[in-house]
């Protein structure tokens, strides 16, 4: 079949469908000299572009947007061998500019099985339709062949095999060829596996070479197989389960799997699949009900295997299991992943990975009206709501109404409507109901059509009319996801000793964005968020002899519940500014002091301005106030003001200006005793040997959506910085050696100890690519002889906003919001988690 390709009878019907005819390596011929043929030596053949060496011709050729080679190509034949060469190819993906397309598979409109790819570059939102698959020919009713009405699980097809299960009898010879095959992508190119030919499962393979433009077969499967499914993981192509003919003529399920790798072409065998259940089954229950791998999906670093019963015509949903490939070994998927998993439809589960999180659709109900978009929660074992009703074009009139995709960094929606229009839709980032500042909320989404309301929820990319009746299936290819995930596992992180944490008893409440105060062995833990739309009025109180928490005490109704500025004489704690109210709210300039042996609260002269986040420190004799964010929470202060106080009480009436501080922002750490400057946003201020020391911090922050009446967040740019100043005795503000790398979120995540400032977690620059958020892991020494930094530990994991303290040797920190998990420094759960670990100095 593959030789037809070649045939001068079908180039012209491939160039109409955006393809071209493969033809002998160029090399061979030279008339179609290629660009390495030229780079080599061959003298002769005109240069790709006159005047420069070809290898320089070829890295401008790599830069080049992939769907400019179609037009390319036509400039000349060295260009044609060039564009189309794997050379090229592979330099894309050296220089990190190879382009993530989406590959939708759908059946045609008019009669027959008929199948045809489309890719879609989603960056500059073109179409391109791919060369035929093999077997599959133009006649003048249009596409024709092949007969793959449920590739890659369409949910339809597998019912006619489980009656032939109960019928005791085999698949006709009339079965269409490939019925039931699956797709996969690897190494940079498309997969069709297996499926039915005839009465038997195929073992065969083709692959699309998007280099190439065509198809090709490659070697065969070890074992034939129909309606198995096939997912990516770690540069291989893993394929599990499906039916074929057992030894008896009958067709039976498989629990046999199988990966092939690309690099070197060849298939390897994996320990078969335990299905557990069905064997604590009696005998006559087991003949009636036969298990199938009802998907797969690369999670985590492991393959996960949701696993279904079928007895015609019903599906019983049972769990699944998890395959790692470090022990090439099968284990039991956790009960609430496997029996929760969304999209319960025969063969199918729609599901794909984001970010290192895990959303599935769940399929509309009669009575539901419309879908839901569900994201499993790995720490509580738990499927959570992030979208509900979708209503995805005409979900009820067809066997695959709607598709999932990761790509760009964000999960998307294949759809199509009542008639023959698909349209890409995105969905935001912000809806997940874990990840923080926002939450999750009910949407509704109808394509392509995007209603003003779910605006901030939903985009539609691209559409186009494709004259298809159903949406078959769809893969994303290109490097970008691939070189993102592993950029994410080892951005930023710093090589650092690994300490042993002990966990001691967690806070009552989760906290993010909280303050912290220590005065000798008990840790004053105040306000924060519980989550985005709860916020804590209330102080907890940690002793560190007892390690315990021991009190509680409820702050003042008109104090602000998070990004305060904090400082402390040892008894009286001073409380600055901060944010009012759940969301996005705007800070406000309002002050209070609390007297830690009366339990009493009193009020301060105000600020001179809000402001949200600010770093602040008592020092000699006055408490000071700089940077943070101004009322919006997002521009940045300079202002420094100072306000002298005794004995919790201001001795004058208003707040003196002070030397502004060399630049602006929340989340600082500020000290000459540890205090958090919220300068650049999140910066730590510490007063240590009579001196006032502003480290890192941010620009920028979440602002509130304008319009929003609860004020809800949206992300606006951010910049994160590591500079450290000190002012001196002269009034001025010298810089520092930096920080090892940018931290952010550090207000209270400090601690002063043998001459040394430790700083614990934080968060560093974005992502260069998904501009997600990266937690910080390491723990920091300054040395103030010195004025010095240095990487000492590792923490138990990465965290931002961590309450930190110190007694008697035990460095504890509590609170904050951690990441993902080792591999993804993304920020996640909100927690109120203490750990502790002996500091030696």
């Amino acid at each position: 079949m593959g030789a037809s390709l070649g045939s001068a009878a079908s180039k012209d019907r491939q160039q109409e469908h955006g393809g071209e005819a493969p033809r002998p390596d160029p090399c061979k011929k030279t008339r179609l000299s290629s660009p390495l043929c030229t780079i080599h030596g061959s003298h002769g053949h005109p240069r790709l572009i006159p005047g420069l060496p070809d290898e320089v011709s070829l890295q401008i050729l790599a830069r080049m947007p992939r769907m400019g080679y179609l037009k390319a190509k036509m400039v000349s034949r060295s260009w044609k061998a060039a564009v189309t060469g794997a050379e090229l190819y592979r330099l894309r993906k050296e220089l990190g500019v190879a382009e993530e397309w989406l590959y939708i598979l759908t059946k045609a409109a008019a009669g027959g099985q008929k199948l045809v790819w489309h890719a879609l570059d989603p960056v500059s939102n073109q179409w391109q339709r791919l060369p035929l698959m093999p077997g599959i020919e133009c006649r003048s009713g249009g596409v024709y062949g092949l007969g793959l009405r449920d590739l890659v699980s369409a949910g339809v097809g597998i019912f006619d095999v489980i009656r032939g299960w109960l019928g005791q009898k085999e698949l006709s010879g009339g079965v269409p060829p490939f019925c039931g095959c699956a797709v996969g992508a690897a190494g940079g190119c498309l997969y069709v596996l297996g499926g039915f030919s005839g009465a038997s499962a195929s073992k065969r393979v083709w692959r699309y070479d998007p280099s190439a433009n065509s198809w090709r077969e490659v070697s065969p499967m070890r074992a034939g197989r129909a309606f198995c499914k096939a997912s990516l993981l770690n540069d291989k192509l893993y394929v599990v389960g499906g039916v074929s003919k057992g030894e008896n003529g009958l067709i039976a399920p498989l629990r046999s799997a199988e990966v092939f790798d690309p690099a070197t072409g060849a298939w390897a065998e994996l320990p078969d699949m335990l299905f557990s259940k069905s064997q604590a089954m009696p005998t006559a229950i087991a003949d009636l009900l036969k298990p199938v791998a009802a998907g797969v999906t690369s999670y985590g670093g492991k393959l996960h295997v949701p696993q279904s019963f079928y007895s015609w015509p019903f599906a019983v949903d049972v769990g699944g299991e998890v395959f790692d490939p470090e022990t090439n070994s099968w284990e039991q998927m956790p009960a609430g992943m496997g029996e929760g998993w969304p999209a319960r439809q025969a063969g199918t589960r729609l599901s794909a990975v984001v970010e290192g999180d895990l959303y599935a659709l769940e399929p509309a109900t009669s009575s539901s009206g419309g879908c839901e978009i569900k994201m499993y929660d790995a720490q509580e074992d738990a499927w959570k709501v992030a979208v509900s009703q979708v209503r995805a074009g005409a979900f009820d009139e067809s066997d695959s109404p709607c598709l999932l995709a990761a790509f760009l960094g964000k999960l998307h929606l294949v759809v199509k409507d009542m008639g023959s229009r698909i349209s890409v839709v995105q969905m935001d980032s912000l809806m997940k109901p874990v990840d923080s500042p926002a939450l999750s909320a009910a949407t509704t989404c109808r394509t392509p059509d995007v209603s003003s309301e779910q605006a901030h929820v939903w985009k539609a990319i691209a559409s186009k009319n494709i004259a298809a009746a159903e949406l078959v299936s769809c893969q994303v290819m290109g490097k970008r996801a691939k070189a993102v995930w592993r950029l994410n596992a080892t951005y930023a992180d710093l090589p650092a000793p690994h300490w042993d944490w002990e966990e001691m008893p967690a806070a009552p409440v989760p906290r993010l964005d909280g303050a912290s105060v220590q005065i000798g062995d008990l840790l004053y833990v105040f306000a924060g968020y519980g989550n985005i739309d709860h916020v804590h009025s209330h102080v907890d109180v940690y002793n560190f002899t007892s390690n315990t928490w021991t009190q509680r005490f409820h702050m003042p109704k008109e104090m602000a519940h998070s990004h305060l500025g904090m400082a402390s004489d040892g008894r009286y704690i001073y409380a600055v500014s901060g944010q009012y109210g759940p969301q996005c709210r705007a800070s406000i300039n309002r002050n209070f002091v609390f007297d830690t042996e009366t339990r009493e609260w009193h009020g301060l002269p105000p600020l001179p301005l809000p402001r949200y986040a600010p770093a602040t420190q008592l020092w000699r004799g006055r408490l000071h106030v700089m940077g943070g964010g101004k009322e919006d929470r997002h521009e940045p202060g300079l202002e420094h003001w100072s306000l002298a106080v005794k004995d919790g009480k201001a001795l004058e009436n208003e707040w003196r200006a002070e030397v502004p501080i060399p630049r602006g922002g929340p989340h600082r750490y500020v000290g000459v005793y540890l205090c958090h400057l919220h300068v650049v946003a999140m910066r730590a201020c510490i007063v240590a040997n009579d001196k006032l020391f502003v480290i890192g911090g941010q620009e920028g922050d979440f602002m509130a959506k304008p319009g929003s009446p609860i004020f809800k967040c949206v992300r606006r740019h951010e910049v994160v910085y590591g500079d450290v100043y000190m002012l001196d005795d002269g009034a001025k503000w010298k810089e520092l050696s930096p920080m090892p790398k940018p931290d952010s979120h550090i207000e209270f995540a400090w601690v002063v100890v043998n001459n040394s400032i430790v700083i614990v977690g934080g968060t560093t620059e974005k992502h260069p690519i998904t501009k997600k958020m990266i937690l910080v892991g390491e723990v920091f020494r300054f040395d103030l002889e010195a004025l010095t930094w240095s990487v000492i530990g590792r923490m138990p994991f990465r965290i931002k906003t961590a309450l930190a303290g110190y007694w008697e040797g035990w460095l504890y920190f509590t609170s904050g919001q951690r990441d993902r998990g080792p591999d993804n420094p993304a920020p996640k759960k909100v927690v109120g988690s203490m750990w502790r670990t002996r500091l030696h100095l």
